[in-house]
Formats: structure tokens, sequence, C-alpha cells
């Protein structure tokens, strides 16, 4: 067998084993979101984290810039693992409606463009502080709040995608029948 013939397509009670136990829980829809959030959550920012630290070392970074990458980092898996954290009962119920295809795509654009949306902000804001510092006449003033403008606004991108995900992921997992 290859491909989708030894996955779910092929046998769909691999998805009614691994989540019937979040049905038949006393949990609602909004503690089984974040513990799939925190499931994908932990794991990945511990070991993105302490590779991101060492690399940090091994470049000779300061302290600020070590922890500023760090606290980016977690900002960014946290709502790249809400995106995966909904996707998955939004799946579920496509798979049984057969158009888990069409959800796979949307879950694929929705990180692209989640991805793009924030480290473009952050991009813009960093080449912004490059550029401008030097030449005016009220110093690196102009630079640093084009920067925290644009770092605000990727931590507010951020939160945002996590609240709707956390409704929406919430919803979803009450509603999910297996």
């Amino acid at each position: 067998m290859r491909g989708a013939e030894c996955g779910i397509q092929a046998n769909p009670r691999i998805v009614k084993d691994r989540y019937w136990l979040h049905k038949v829980a006393p949990l609602s829809g909004r503690a089984m979101f974040f513990s799939e959030w925190l499931a994908g959550f932990l794991p990945a920012f511990v070991l993105g984290s302490t590779a991101l630290t060492a690399l940090n070392i091994a470049l000779g970074s300061g302290l600020w810039a070590m922890l500023g990458s760090v606290l980016l980092l977690g900002a960014l898996q946290a709502g790249h693992n809400a995106l995966d954290a909904v996707s998955t009962p939004v799946a579920l119920h496509r798979f049984y409606e057969q158009k888990s295809a069409l959800a796979g795509i949307i879950a694929l654009v929705t990180h692209g463009l989640f991805m793009a949306l924030v480290l473009g902000t952050i991009a813009i804001g960093q080449g912004g502080y490059a550029l401008f510092a030097p030449f005016t006449f009220l110093g690196e003033l102009p630079g640093w709040a084009l920067r925290g403008g644009t770092m605000s606004f990727a931590l507010v991108v951020i939160l945002l995608v996590i609240y709707f995900a956390a409704k929406i992921g919430a919803k979803e997992w009450e509603t999910l029948e297996i």
C-alpha cells in the first residue's frame, strides 16, 4: 500500500480511535482545543528555544537579542499551533463530509498567510529602523517608533489568530461527532 491507501482514507477508524477519548471525557470544547494546542506548542517551543539559544550563544549575541528572538519564536509558534489546533477538528468534520482536501488546502493557505503577514510586518519594521535611524535629526526615535509599531501590529495579529482559532476550535470540538 502507498500514500492515502495506508492512511485515513483506507481506515477511517484510525481517526475514531484517536479522538473518541476526547469526546467521552467531561471536557468542554475550549479545553479540548487548548489541550490540542498545548500538546503541539510545548515540545516545539522547548526544542526551538533551546536551538535558538544555542545559536545565539554561538554567534555571540547579547542577552536582549537572545531574549527577543526566543519571545518572537514563542509568539509565532503560539499562533501557528493555534491554526494547527483549529484545523484538526475542521478537517475531521470535512473528512466525514468527504471534503477533507478542501480543509487541507484552507489550512495550508491560512498558515502561509499568517506567517507572511507577521514576518513581513516585522521585516518592514526592522528595515525601516535601519533606513530611518541614521538620517533623522531626532536620532533613532523614528526608527524605534516604526519598529515598535510593527512589532505591536504583529503581536495583535498573533493574539487575534489565537483568539479566533480558540473560538472556532472550541465550537468545532463540541459539535464533532466521531
